[in-house]
């Protein structure tokens, strides 16, 4: 198993009893957390915001850090608790405030991709049912997108690429 973090393997950093991660199905974020620990003359820092993947011979894992806890083990060691989402943090950056009048479900996700969540390249919607009128007031993304998916009955997720 590798774990890079910001395309830098960090592998042997990593307290393997400490990672978890939990794959939820359609729209659930999935999370991971694990620990890692630098010695002394060691410079490497997680960050919030840092990229994350872990794989095997596929992917297992791929998201953002978005919490990190530093404790001090011993004089020479210190310890990193790192919790990570997974790219749907990255859609949600953004507040989208947008009318639509007889769009169909793909055209207005691939508009909310293309507008609020440029890095979102690989869109696998295919719905082409039509929304007479439709308005999002200040929704984050992934709402939006669970807003048109309890419209039509349909599911949702980001997959790791």
């Amino acid at each position: 198993m590798i774990i890079n973090i910001d395309s830098t393997d960090r592998t042997s950093l990593i307290n393997w009893e400490s990672l978890k991660i939990t794959d939820n199905i359609n729209e659930k974020v999935n999370t991971c957390s694990f620990s890692l620990q630098v010695k002394e003359g060691q410079s490497y820092v997680p960050s919030v915001g840092d990229s994350i993947e872990i794989t095997d011979t596929d992917t297992l894992f791929a998201g953002t850090i978005i919490k990190v806890n530093r404790k001090m083990i011993s004089s020479l060691i210190e310890q990193y608790d790192v919790q990570c989402k997974d790219w749907t943090q990255e859609i949600n950056r953004l507040l989208v405030s947008e009318s639509f009048t007889n769009k169909t479900v793909s055209y207005i996700i691939e508009y909310l991709l293309t507008n609020y969540a440029p890095t979102f390249t690989d869109n696998n919607v295919s719905c082409e049912l039509e929304f007479s009128s439709l308005k999002f007031n200040n929704l984050s993304v992934s709402q939006c997108i669970q807003k048109l998916s309890e419209a039509t009955n349909y599911f949702w997720y980001i997959d790791y690429d």
